[in-house]
């Protein structure tokens, strides 16, 4: 049980560091309420405390990112796994939540918080896996909600992400029936790019160079077979209204993105596999 008497963490640290941890600790406080539909739904006793472990983090910089997956890894053993993965996508949607005027996420909204998760991909791969497949789970139960595309391929693409000590990750999701392929196939927002934005490619590549064999395999055929589509914009009247309809890309436009992918994966072996299951020139 822990104890913020007995933590020498808090003990020695500086004030800046303590109040990081109170913040997190009173973050931790929950009870599900049960509803009448037979779902339940999770409740925060201090509904500000991740807000405010988030800020804290952020005015503290990298630093404050890192002190804060510190705090998350001692406990996170604690938790439930849907508590933990709660506690995850409030906090990398923390920026977007905060500022809410009704529209969408955007990628480079949860790119920042990133670095928390970059802290912990590589000793808690196996939580952070579970976590992005509950983002891909709609379970009222656990009141989980399938997040948007943008929410887990802007915190899993993120140049905060170091892709170098994501290997196992990229194994273990390849396994994972839950493990939501649209991040590698869902069109970018219309205003961006075609399918992908060049970062999404460079990215892909990056995670084809380090990622295991079968893991290479299974994504890139979900790019090959379901990475065709693009957003447009149309105007629906004169105030400058739009929607975004999405519709097939050109042959050249898949094209272009497959090339630009298999251009930035460094290993020639993967690059040539990569290309072979492309159909395209290494």
């Amino acid at each position: 049980m822990y104890s913020l008497k007995e933590d020498r963490l808090f003990a020695d640290g500086s004030d800046e560091e303590r109040r990081l941890i109170v913040s997190f600790n009173e973050s931790l406080e929950y009870r599900w309420e049960p509803q009448p539909d037979g779902a339940r739904r999770l409740v925060f006793e201090r509904s500000c405390a991740l807000m405010n472990f988030y800020e804290q983090m952020n005015r503290m910089s990298e630093r404050g990112f890192l002190f804060g997956a510190l705090l998350f890894s001692r406990r996170a053993g604690e938790l439930e796994r849907q508590v933990r993965s709660h506690i995850l996508t409030r906090l990398v949607r923390t920026y977007h939540d905060m500022m809410d005027n009704g529209r969408p996420v955007r990628e480079s909204e949860v790119s920042h918080a990133a670095t928390f998760i970059n802290a912990l991909i590589g000793d808690l791969t196996e939580m952070i896996l579970e976590w992005v497949e509950d983002m891909n789970t709609d379970d009222p139960y656990h009141a989980l909600v399938s997040q948007p595309t943008a929410v887990i391929r802007g915190t899993l693409f993120s140049s905060n992400v170091d892709q170098r000590k994501t290997g196992r990750f990229w194994g273990m999701a390849a396994e994972s029936e839950r493990f939501p392929e649209r991040i590698f196939c869902d069109p970018c927002p219309p205003a961006n790019g075609s399918i992908f934005m060049p970062y999404h490619a460079r990215v892909i590549g990056l995670i084809f160079g380090v990622a295991p064999e079968p893991a290479v395999r299974r994504f890139a055929e979900v790019i090959k077979q379901r990475a065709v589509h693009k957003g447009i914009l149309l105007n629906e009247d004169d105030n400058r209204k739009h929607r975004v309809v999405i519709m097939p890309a050109s042959e050249n436009e898949i094209r272009s993105v497959q090339v630009n992918i298999v251009n930035h994966i460094a290993d020639n072996a993967r690059r040539q596999l990569v290309a072979s299951i492309f159909a395209c020139p290494a």
